[in-house]
């Protein structure tokens, strides 16, 4: 900083202070003090950020707050007046702190509303009168079946305040924001009008198993603890149609329109894609495609981001560039199109921030003034702070910020500083024909474009892995390649989606957006299918995230912008440190299974102990068995459902054990239910070997054969039959049935039942046995086990008492949905002395064994693993 770029009236202070010492010299030049210099907005918004953190823990209630609230701000006025800037500012800063606690404080949402005492996990008939208070979203029905005529290929989710509850022939008062679910594409309701809701709710719970999303907590941000179902549109009631909400009702309606250009005009089925580009209901948008997304770094296209408005602000200066508008007049335009853009978009926090920092650019060109982006970004985290202090844990809004910030610091600076050395360059760039000046242009901007994708997604990597559990570094020349056609997507999406009703204009600009589409899914759908363009890998440790940011802060004060390529090189190796232990190590796609012997019992977590972890995933079975050597087992994937989903719990328990790899996954039989999430599973996690039963092999089923035929040759398959026994280092395994010349009346007779010992203690695996294959296994030798996971999800048609007898398990778990919890079942199973665990009731249920063989009971619990 030179003292040159001072205020005027801050000259003469910046002369003394460099005559008292070479110290103070030294200060008075420094990085850091220009920084804290020129960036008030940013210590401000770091100050209130520190506030809102410390509000978690409300350690001093909110009249306190208030009060050393005033006191500091009165501090900072008179060290202020008495020319004491340090001291005030930092007095300043204090009050910022005590600020965000107090607003953050004040603003908590509530923990609870009229309906949430009411509702439990399983869905009960309800009849509620309110009024839509969103627009519309739609959806794909993710349980939709083809061949049946009263499924709906669509959903449409609403946020409703329901005001009035049904009890008996009376309606008494209530208030609750609930989330309405109900099956077809319906676009005739808007906020405002007052509706009479027949259909059932439930309550929206804390995630049941670990790793998993908890939605309880990101609907409570909202105050919604219930969520509304409705099979179809007749049982939604319109009592009444009002403006209480015209702001609301006027986006709702665009929407509509909008959403019916797109669907009219952008063809070859790319108009879900565009109604997620142009208004953000990325819902909209099939799964798969979404996972294609992701796993190339390209979802951020289905999320109307910063990146969206600032396209459009940049296609407004373009355009206006003939018209040669006054600076006044651009602002208007400017501010007036991003504002409406948001609305339509929802203004999510991220379009908040990028219209705050438009805005303010635009201000400042119209003003004649400097605009620092460090400060603009600063104030657009104080606007979303007090819009919402729970905007600090979006992980949406902290990539919104990092993204910009990063182009800020390592491409905007650089292009400056580039412009100025390169000069005389331009001077002898105009002597070269016409040609070969474009293509040094347009090579210039290609490598321009490069060092934006390679910085951002380095920047943003660890906080993408460690929220989504992928590493995708084909992002950065995809990022590229489709930055053009995106662009054109966009805009073309907006005309189609505003002037539609104009049929020429409608069908241009729907064919340009639909061909753009075309070109960035087929780029998508390509560079999805390169090795190594992403790995699915468990989440970082919080102390290697911290430091990698720590890392950067600290470079960036030592260095400031002078030494990227150096910053570049550190990064990346310590990016390779957090990646190493995930691809390399015991657990890691490409580490030696061997080696799990060797290095597993040195991990204090894991040695000596067997677990069993039994997950709530509804009408199915997945167990995720840890073996004392460090191999991770896991006995069936899958649960009754979407098939394209039913990954998701088992990965995301999985990665959270931690590992990479599946040693062994055994199928007990073919039924979808117990299999439907491998194919899942297999694009996620190594797969060494899948064992199943000779009966499941010689499946003539089509799903089972789609399965084997998707996973090809990579995984080498085992049949287990009775008889197969063996040991995984101080485990014992055995198949106790079925053998495999039996011939059974179902695939639920012929399950796998697999029997592990270790340290004195069983645990039987039995499928979903049932008849002849049940009658078969207790005809044995009677085996007490300690543990016994219920055959056939605790079914109200099986009678396990004669299993009960044979075994005489000390722990019965259940994995099931809400029938496992009727009386019905928890009488079968109460016929012995034995304790009962219902993963649907409790969350996943982890069963620990020990070396000396102790054994106990967990499961999972807001957050955590705690003793049943």
């Amino acid at each position: 900083m030179d003292p040159g770029d001072l205020p005027a009236d801050a000259q003469p202070r910046a002369t003394e202070a460099s005559s008292t010492g070479q110290l103070g010299h030294w200060l008075s030049h420094a990085w850091l003090v220009s920084f804290i210099y020129y960036r008030p907005l940013v210590w401000l918004a770091l100050a209130v950020i520190a506030g809102v953190k410390f509000a978690v823990t409300d350690a001093i209630a909110q009249p306190v707050l208030l009060v050393c609230l005033s006191v500091a701000l009165v501090i900072a006025f008179v060290l202020h007046r008495r020319h004491k800037p340090l001291l005030a500012g930092g007095c300043a800063l204090f009050a910022a702190v005590l600020f965000g606690a107090y607003h953050a404080q004040t603003t908590r949402p509530p923990n609870h509303d009229s309906l949430s005492s009411l509702a439990a996990r399983k869905s009960e008939p309800i009849a509620v009168r309110g009024s839509i208070a969103s627009a519309a979203v739609w959806k794909p029905n993710p349980n939709h079946r083809p061949t049946d005529p009263k499924s709906h290929a669509w959903q449409t989710v609403w946020e409703v305040h329901c005001e009035q509850l049904r009890d008996g022939r009376q309606w008494k008062s209530i208030f609750s924001r609930c989330r309405l679910t109900v099956e077809g594409r319906i676009d005739d309701l808007f906020p405002g009008d007052v509706v009479e809701v027949m259909g059932s709710f439930r309550r929206i719970s804390p995630a049941t198993n670990p790793g998993a999303f908890d939605f309880a907590d990101h609907f409570q941000h909202d105050a919604q603890f219930v969520s509304l179902m409705a099979k179809s549109r007749e049982q939604i009631v319109l009592l009444e149609s009002t403006w209480r909400m015209p702001l609301n009702r006027l986006r709702a309606w665009l929407v509509k329109q909008v959403d019916r250009s797109l669907t009219r005009w952008v063809r070859w089925s790319h108009h879900s894609l565009a109604a997620a580009l142009v208004f953000g209901q990325r819902e909209q948008v099939d799964w798969e495609d979404q996972q294609e997304l992701m796993a190339t770094g390209t979802l951020h296209m289905l999320a109307i981001s910063g990146m969206h408005v600032e396209i459009v602000a940049a296609t407004i200066l373009l355009l206006s560039t003939p018209f040669a508008w006054r600076n006044s007049t651009l602002l208007i335009v400017i501010v007036c199109v991003c504002g409406a853009y948001a609305m339509l978009a929802g203004g999510n926090p991220p379009v908040l921030r990028a219209v705050i920092v438009v805005a303010a650019f635009a201000l400042a060109r119209t003003l004649g003034r400097p605009a620092r982006l460090t400060n603009v970004l600063g104030l657009a985290a104080l606007v979303l702070l007090l819009i919402r202090a729970a905007n600090i844990d979006n992980v949406g809004v902290q990539l919104s910020f990092l993204a910009v910030g990063t182009i800020g610091v390592f491409v905007l600076d650089n292009r400056r500083e580039s412009e100025r050395r390169n000069a005389l360059q331009g001077v002898v760039e105009e002597s070269l024909n016409g040609f070969d000046r474009w293509t040094l242009r347009l090579f210039r901007s290609l490598k321009q474009t490069w060092r934006l994708s390679l910085w951002v997604w380095l920047i943003t990597m660890p906080l993408v892995w460690m929220n989504f559990h992928i590493i995708a570094p084909i992002a950065i020349p995809l990022n590229v390649l489709i930055a053009l056609p995106l662009t054109t997507s966009l805009i073309s999406g907006l005309i189609c989606g505003v002037f539609g009703w104009l049929a020429p204009l409608g069908w241009l600009s729907g064919t340009v957006c639909a061909a753009s589409l075309g070109l960035i899914a087929w780029l998508v759908g390509l560079s999805a299918q390169l090795p190594l363009g992403h790995l699915w890998l468990p989440a970082p440790p919080m102390w290697w995230l911290i430091s990698f940011y720590a890392l950067l802060v600290v470079w960036l004060i030592a260095y400031g912008q002078a030494r990227n390529r150096g910053l570049l090189l550190v990064l990346c190796l310590w990016m390779s440190v957090g990646i190493a232990p995930h691809a390399f190590g015991p657990r890691g796609r490409w580490g030696d299974p061997l080696s799990m012997n060797t290095t597993a019992a040195s991990s204090s977590r894991l040695a000596g102990d067997l677990r069993c972890t039994f997950l709530d995933v509804g009408h199915g079975t997945s167990v995720i068995i840890e073996l004392p050597t460090g191999d991770v087992w896991l006995y069936d994937a899958g649960h009754l459902g979407s098939a394209e989903r039913s990954h998701q719990d088992i990965a995301t328990a999985l990665w959270q054990v931690p590992t990479a790899r599946i040693a062994k996954l055994l199928i007990s039989h073919a039924d979808a239910d117990h299999y439907n999430a491998t194919r899942g599973l297999a694009e996620r996690f190594r797969i060494d070997s899948l064992a199943s039963t000779t009966q499941f092999w010689n499946s003539a089923d089509r799903e089972v054969q789609k399965v084997l035929d998707a996973l090809g040759d990579s995984i080498s398959r085992q049949q287990f039959n009775a008889g197969i026994s063996g040991s995984c280092g101080e485990v014992d395994y055995c198949v106790l049935h079925p053998r495999a010349e039996m011939t059974a009346e179902s695939d639920n007779a012929a399950s796998l039942c697999l029997l592990l010992e270790y340290a004195g203690k069983r645990i039987l695996l039995p499928g979903d046995l049932e008849g002849s294959g049940l009658h078969t296994l207790t005809q044995l030798p009677p085996r007490p086990c300690h543990v016994l996971m219920a055959p056939h999800h605790g079914s109200l048609t099986l009678d396990p008492s004669e299993l009960l007898v044979w075994c005489r398990p000390e722990w019965t778990i259940i994995s099931g949905n809400h029938r496992a919890t009727r009386d019905e079942v928890l009488q079968k199973y109460s016929s012995i002395d034995s304790q009962l665990a219902i993963t649907f009731r409790d969350g996943a249920v982890q069963i620990r064994i020990d070396t000396d063989g102790n054994l106990s009971a967990w499961h999972w619990h807001v957050g955590g693993w705690q003793a049943l």
